[in-house]
C-alpha cells in the first residue's frame, strides 16, 4: 500500500514538472524566431510575469531595469532579473543595515542631546528660582528698610518739632525774664536804670532810685548807686 501511494506522489510530481515546462515552452514561443533562437523579453510581458503576478513590486521592478540597463542595451531574461534583483536586494538590506544603524547612533545623540538639555533647562529654571527668591528677599529688606527709615523721618520730624517747642517756650520765657527784668519792680512804667551798692541788685528806675533807702529785693542799706545804659 505504501509503495503504490509513493508512485502516486512520483507521479503526480511528474506531472507538475511537465506543466510548467509546457507552460514555459507556452510563454517563450513568441519569442523563438525563425532560427529557433529565444529573443529577450519585452517589457510588457517582463511586467505582466513579474509584476501583474504580484511577485515584485512595480517600484523594485522599475529599479531592477534601470541598474540592468546601465550596462545594457536590452532587458532582461527572468534569470537575469532574479540574479539581478538578489544581489541588488543584499545591497539594499546591507544599506538598510546601515542606514538603521547610522539612524540609531544619530537618535542616540539626539536622546543624549535631549537629556542634555532637559538638564541644562532644569538647572536654568533652578539658578532663576534661586534669583526670583533672592530678588523676593530683597525687596523684602528694601520694604523693611524703607518702613525702618520712614519712622526714623517720623522720629526725626517729631524731635525736631519737640524741639522748636522747646526752644520756642524757652525763648518765650527769656523774653518774659528779660521784659520783668528791663522793667522797675517798683513802679512797673519804667525802664531799670540803676544799681544798688553794696547788694549789685538792679531792680528800680532812677526816680524810684531816689525815694528809696534800702534794696527791694534783699532790704539791705544803700549805699551808693550805679546809673545804668542799656545797649
Amino acid at each position: 500500500m505504501t509503495y503504490w501511494i509513493g508512485k502516486c506522489i512520483e507521479a503526480q510530481r511528474s506531472s507538475t514538472k511537465l506543466m510548467s515546462a509546457f507552460q514555459h515552452i507556452e510563454s517563450t514561443r513568441s519569442r523563438i524566431d525563425d532560427s529557433g533562437i529565444i529573443q529577450k523579453h519585452a517589457y510588457e510581458e517582463l511586467q505582466n510575469s513579474l509584476v501583474k503576478s504580484r511577485l515584485y513590486p512595480h517600484d523594485d521592478f522599475e529599479r531592477v531595469l534601470k541598474e540592468h540597463q546601465k550596462n545594457n542595451d536590452s532587458l532582461p531574461s527572468l534569470e537575469e532579473f532574479e540574479e539581478l534583483y538578489r544581489k541588488m536586494k543584499v545591497q539594499l538590506e546591507e544599506e538598510v543595515a546601515e542606514r538603521t544603524l547610522a539612524l540609531k547612533k544619530t537618535r542616540q545623540k539626539m536622546n543624549k542631546k535631549n537629556q542634555q538639555l532637559v538638564e541644562s533647562r532644569h538647572k536654568y529654571e533652578d539658578r532663576l528660582r534661586q534669583q526670583q527668591q533672592a530678588l523676593q528677599q530683597a525687596r523684602e529688606e528694601i520694604e523693611r528698610l524703607n518702613g525702618q527709615l520712614q519712622v526714623e523721618r517720623r522720629s526725626k520730624q517729631e524731635l525736631e518739632e519737640n524741639l522748636d517747642q522747646k526752644r520756642q517756650q524757652k525763648l518765650s520765657i527769656d523774653l518774659f525774664i528779660q521784659a520783668q527784668r528791663a522793667e522797675c519792680k517798683v513802679c512797673l512804667v519804667e525802664e531799670v536804670q540803676v544799681l544798688f551798692l553794696p547788694c549789685r541788685h538792679l531792680v528800680t528806675c532812677e526816680k524810684c532810685a531816689n525815694r528809696l533807702g534800702q534794696c527791694p529785693l534783699c532790704r539791705e542799706n544803700i549805699q551808693d548807686t550805679i546809673r545804668v545804659f542799656w545797649a
